[in-house]
């Protein structure tokens, strides 16, 4: 074998890239700077600061004179990234409610799925019991630092935490919040004029439910419009073995009927003056008197069995035709449907007597604890969300509430949910649109009527023992401050 021949076989050959007839090397962003953007894109929501250097590595159609330009290579340039920004975002959001019974799981998908859509994941935190244990499980967790990145809650609390939430007003600027919300309920989700919370609804809180089916057995064909039209229509179902009224033995429960009690039988004015100003002398004032007297008189109409009963339970006895009547605010059609009955159909609604023409309110509000940076564009994500009004739409309609925005169509919902809405625009405009009490006190003052009205109802007391009761148990609670407050002050 000759010397050149033997050089040949040992030497590398090198074989050219193969030459596809039309088509030639582009370049694409380099993939590990997609996932470095991506990342940043996580953290920052006004998108990608920089552009990624370019790679060679992929083969489109050579072009030619006439021709039209392939994108195909940019569309999946693209597809990449996108894909890699989804995965970056798809971060959690931690979400601490009180949303956990059964009828109130339909609703909070509704935000799931609102959050998901904008490509982050709902972390649910459901904490059963209401505001009241949902507060301890918060102050608990503040202590150890571990601050979930969004908390259900209503005004007083936000107030009461001023320095810990994360402003909102550049994202409500944007989305035109003060436009689409009363005055009313922009004040309970604002401090010093600037956004802190996002309010998803509006619960009106002054409703008697009823069923049809018992109220025609009695005769009663026109909903009581006075408290003696109430009396009357509860003895007549009384008489026919049915329960007037069916009620949860629990202090929120109680609260709720008495600050019902007060509105008719002061009014506006007086319902302010005396349990939000929480004047001594409207607390001990002739009209609170007449307030007791209300709460002794129905009392009589509900069962001995009720001491701890959770509000669902008692609605669960109204849908179930166990008894006539009850007295709450419009959460309780979620179990209206779960239970296939319909709000204006099967359980009717009216104002409670003497409360026609106010609308005593609870919005929930959803407020963003200071966090680190990067959990900031998550936080405003589910702000944006709680906001939209398409999500408020379906979140309300599955609630039983109403759009606490104004310009949200309700096509799809029930009777009572379109007459709360007429009333809702008409309270505004009348200045009768009240935000609840307890929406607006100290946790310390809650308690204390919670209490105090407790147990007023579970006994026998009179109603100037209750009158008296209850002024001692708020002066006394106007000289605490709430255990876990300074937890949270910044």
């Amino acid at each position: 074998m000759s010397n050149a021949r033997m050089k040949a076989m040992l030497t590398p050959r090198r074989t050219p890239m193969p030459r596809l007839r039309g088509w030639k090397f582009i370049l694409l962003p380099d993939m590990d700077c997609l996932r470095t953007q991506a990342e940043h894109a996580r953290r920052d929501t006004t998108g990608m600061s920089s552009v990624c250097q370019e790679d060679e590595g992929f083969m489109k159609p050579r072009s030619r004179p006439g021709a039209k330009p392939s994108y195909f290579p940019r569309l999946l340039a693209a597809s990449l990234l996108v894909a890699g920004l989804q995965a970056a975002r798809a971060a959690p959001v931690e979400v601490l409610h009180w949303w956990t019974s059964a009828g109130e799981a339909a609703a909070v998908q509704t935000l799931r799925d609102g959050l998901q859509s904008r490509g982050w994941v709902w972390q649910d935190s459901g904490v059963a019991g209401g505001d009241d244990r949902k507060r301890l499980v918060a102050a608990a967790r503040a202590g150890a630092d571990a601050l979930p990145d969004s908390v259900q809650l209503h005004t007083n609390s936000l107030r009461e935490r001023a320095g810990l939430w994360l402003s909102l007003q550049p994202t409500a600027a944007q989305g035109g919040w003060d436009r689409a919300v009363p005055a009313a309920v922009r004040l309970s989700a604002t401090l010093r004029g600037q956004w802190v919370a996002a309010p998803v609804n509006v619960h009106r809180t002054n409703w008697v439910w009823a069923s049809k089916r018992l109220l025609s057995e009695a005769g009663i064909t026109t909903p009581p419009a006075t408290f003696e039209e109430l009396v009357a229509a509860a003895d007549k179902l009384a008489k026919l073995g049915h329960l007037p009224l069916a009620h949860g033995g629990e202090g929120w429960q109680d609260a709720l009927l008495f600050d019902n009690a007060v509105l008719s039988v002061g009014g506006v004015a007086f319902y302010r003056q005396a349990l939000i100003a929480l004047d001594d002398a409207a607390l001990r004032a002739t009209t609170m008197h007449q307030a007791f007297e209300q709460l002794a008189t129905l009392r009589r109409f509900m069962d001995p069995r009720r001491s701890g009963r959770p509000w669902n339970f008692a609605t669960a006895m109204l849908t179930h035709d166990r008894a006539a009547m009850q007295v709450s605010g419009d959460w309780v059609k979620g179990e209206f449907v779960r239970a296939g009955k319909k709000a204006g159909t099967d359980i009717l609604c009216f104002p409670y007597p003497g409360t026609q023409g106010s609308f005593v309110f609870v919005s929930d509000l959803f407020a963003m604890p200071r966090r680190d940076a990067s959990r900031v564009p998550g936080q405003l994500a589910l702000a944006q969300t709680l906001m939209d009004p398409a999500v408020q739409h379906r979140f309300n309609l599955a609630k039983g509430s109403i759009p606490a925005r104004l310009d949200v169509q309700l096509d799809g919902y029930d009777t009572c949910a379109q007459q709360a809405a007429r009333d809702y625009r008409s309270a505004d405009e009348r200045g009768t649109l009240v935000s609840r009490y307890t929406s607006e006190v100290p946790e310390a003052v809650r308690n204390a009527v919670a209490e105090s009205v407790g147990g007023f109802m579970a006994g026998s007391a009179t109603p100037a023992q209750g009158v008296a009761g209850l002024a001692a148990a708020i002066q006394a609670a106007k000289k605490s401050r709430p255990a876990d407050q300074h937890r949270f002050q910044h």
